[in-house]
């Protein structure tokens, strides 16, 4: 079983690649010699498609999923803020000098990333670059900015400040040295890109799995949910705390045990306050979010983490078709009314709070 990779630095322990964040648990006896398995490292995790033949399917696996992963290298190529020559490099780098023209899928992600942003009252923003870069959590030169840089780069957050011209298909960040960062949606989008890829070919049975962004195709080959099992964010990656039953879903977790680094005793993970600059302190440890879009779960857990438990909760109910799991730092695990019935807890340690 896969688990996180740790180094030591002096006295911090930095997270260098979590390998598995949810853990998928599937057990198909009649139907395992018909399962493909794909593995690439893309979008800063390991990407895991898998796709299931039955008697009646007619395609060659290995070559969809092989094409599927082109799919998500190109997504990567014109998102990714570490790439110098993508899309949104070139948007980041005319901040506060000229509209950028992008790609349909960049501005339809950008104009969903608003979208989210006004939702979640700004605790989802993607111009959160410029904290992101400052901070560098999940590299091995992470450390504690000082107040006075945090407060610096905190003038450059604010997802108003990017302007959409949908007709003209360009997009343009009002400040000099704004940031774009769409980490906390590429892997939700290209989840979703997959799935209707795979879907184009008549795959009925398939697991699209990006480091705790999951998204199931169907049902299982035994026409029967599949159990998708959520991460004890106390221990160590392949270790389950409940298991979600999901048919045709996408299930996205967000938590403050992903990536993170700990000085002078303190843990500071890779969530940001867009009011702080530091990271969210609430009493959360994670939420996971369970919707037929990945794009959607993917914004929802983050904003929802920031949001906190009492707010993103209310939130979560009023949406149609969207469910949460959230689990506290004290172990208790509260449920959304439309998931209660699809979750059940396989570690005594968590309590399930009605």
């Amino acid at each position: 079983m896969l688990k996180l990779k740790y180094l030591r630095i002096d006295n911090k322990f930095l997270i260098i690649k979590a390998l598995v964040l949810i853990i998928i648990l599937y057990f198909l006896s009649g139907c395992a010699d018909r399962a493909y398995n794909g593995e690439e490292y893309l979008l800063g995790t390991i990407c895991r498609i898998s796709v299931f033949k039955t008697a009646s399917d007619d395609y060659d696996s290995e070559e969809i999923v092989g094409e599927a992963f082109n799919i998500v290298v190109d997504i990567e190529k014109r998102m990714s803020v570490n790439i110098a020559d993508s899309e949104i490099s070139i948007v980041n780098n005319n901040s506060g000098i000229m509209p950028v023209t992008v790609s349909h899928d960049i501005l339809f992600l950008i104009e969903e990333s608003i979208h989210y942003s006004i939702i979640s009252k700004g605790r989802f923003d993607i111009t959160v670059g410029p904290l992101v870069k400052l901070w560098n959590i999940g590299n091995l030169d992470a450390k504690v900015p000082k107040d006075s840089e945090i407060a610096e780069k905190l003038k450059l957050v604010d997802y108003n400040d990017i302007e959409v011209s949908p007709y003209e298909s360009t997009v343009y960040l009002k400040n000099e040295s704004m940031i774009i960062d769409l980490g906390g949606i590429a892997k939700g989008f290209a989840a979703d890109k997959v799935k209707a890829y795979l879907l184009d070919y008549g795959v009925r049975h398939a697991i699209i799995n990006m480091g705790g962004n999951v998204l199931v195709i169907g049902e299982n080959p035994e026409k029967r949910p599949w159990k998708i099992g959520i991460q004890n964010p106390f221990m160590p990656g392949g270790t389950v705390m409940g298991v979600v039953e999901a048919i045709d879903e996408s299930i996205v977790t967000s938590g403050i045990y992903e990536r993170y680094f700990i000085e002078d005793n303190v843990h500071y993970h890779h969530i940001l306050n867009t009011d702080t600059g530091y990271p969210v302190n609430n009493s959360l440890v994670s939420v996971t979010i369970i919707t037929n879009s990945s794009t959607k779960a993917d914004a929802l857990s983050t904003g929802i983490f920031a949001l906190g438990y009492e707010d993103g909760i209310l939130m979560i109910e009023n949406m149609e078709g969207v469910d949460a799991v959230f689990i506290t730092k004290e172990r208790k695990v509260y449920l959304t009314s439309g998931i209660k019935n699809r979750f059940s807890i396989t570690d005594d340690s968590f309590i399930i709070v009605d």
